[in-house]
């Protein structure tokens, strides 16, 4: 009984010494292993930058409390998310860790044909298995903004029509103007006199470094008096209105008219050829530019006729026409009424005369 409660005694501390052994010496083991599960740090920098197109721009990136780095010495950078045509490049790379942080700069690449614009993308970081990632944004913007001008003074009769140039232009932001969205400056007026009817050639008008015009025509009818009207000229860039004064001047119309004068009688035998000689003249005091179509009724029947030159240009001297005519061999003798016309639009203007038709033979 004795040997037996001795034997099972020796056997538990056997046990007891064959468990100890085991359990230390595998603490030690987990804690050598360097395991990248227990990686950890921070990582900051990013932020936003602004450049412009063609010009490169540099952001900071920073590691900072790393602990349990292991075997691990250097840390590895990426980007992703960058706009088309942009590159980027860490320096420096693979990133050095030194006392618990590690620092590098990102460099971007940036094209010259790349669009204005906020472009947010990703930097990231990795210590052996451990990841972090961090938001940045690049802001490209070329520093121009809108200029416009326009207004001033149009004089004109009324009946016609007045233009104003209007200008739209990219400028560096030191030079004054509106920053701008997509280059487009929405044009209107407010104030024409009543009936007046405004047109813009281009809207709404995309500025360019050159200068981009659009002409503002208003329409003038006739109705409306001579007098002096101001009006605005609006000019927005992205929803902000810009205001420009101009000046209508409105004259009295010029109308045009004119006059058709020649002899009040001429004479002709019978089948022969005669010529009659008048004159169309611009009125004294109202000009314009326009002809004037001649005709001429009450011919004997059967004669024939040409006026030449038809049309007539008007002067304010007088224009010459003459009209040859030659009657039928079989016209009888006497007193023709005649009436000579022009005709200008909607403007008839007559000279009445007579043409004293005579028999060869009949004495005068």
């Amino acid at each position: 009984m004795k040997k037996t409660t001795l034997l099972f005694a020796l056997l538990a501390a056997i046990s007891a010494v064959a468990v100890t052994g085991c359990g230390g010496s595998s603490a030690p083991y987990s804690q050598s292993t360097g395991s990248t599960d227990q990686i950890s740090f921070n990582l900051g920098g990013g932020g936003s930058a602004t450049t412009q197109p063609g010009e490169p721009v540099t952001y900071d990136v920073t590691l900072s409390q790393i602990k349990n780095p292991g075997s691990n010495t250097t840390a590895v950078l990426s980007v992703s998310g960058l706009p088309e045509g942009v590159t980027g490049t860490f320096a420096p790379t693979p990133t050095p860790i030194s006392e618990g942080s590690a620092n590098a700069s990102l460099s971007l690449t940036v094209p010259s044909s790349i669009q204005d614009g906020t472009y947010p993308f990703t930097i990231g970081a990795r210590i052996g298995s451990a990841n972090r990632t961090i938001a940045a944004t690049l802001v490209v913007n070329d520093g121009l903004v809108v200029q416009v001008s326009g207004g001033g003074t149009s004089t004109v009769a009324a009946g016609t029509t007045a233009t104003f140039p209007i200008t739209a232009k990219l400028v560096q932001s030191s030079q004054g103007g509106q920053t701008r969205g997509p280059n487009d400056v929405e044009l209107s007026t407010v104030g024409l006199p009543n009936g007046a009817t405004p047109s813009f050639s281009v809207n709404p008008l995309r500025a360019t470094q050159a200068g981009a015009e659009s002409i503002l025509s208003v329409a003038v009818p006739l109705s409306i008096p001579a007098g002096e009207y101001p009006f605005t000229i609006v000019a927005k860039v992205e929803g902000v209105p810009q205001n420009f004064v101009a000046t209508l001047i409105v004259e009295s119309a010029n109308v045009f008219d004119f006059s058709v004068t020649g002899p009040s009688w001429f004479r002709a035998d019978v089948g022969d050829p005669v010529e009659y000689d008048g004159n169309v003249t611009t009125l004294e005091g109202i000009s314009g530019e326009s002809t004037v179509n001649m005709s001429i009724s009450g011919l004997p029947a059967g004669s024939e006729f040409v006026i030449n030159p038809n049309p007539v240009s008007p002067s304010g001297e007088g224009s010459l026409f003459t009209i040859s005519i030659t009657t039928s061999p079989s016209a009888l003798p006497g007193r023709y009424p005649l009436t000579i016309t022009g005709t200008s639009g909607n403007i008839t203007r007559t000279r009445n005369t007579a043409l004293f038709l005579y028999a060869p033979d009949q004495e005068l």
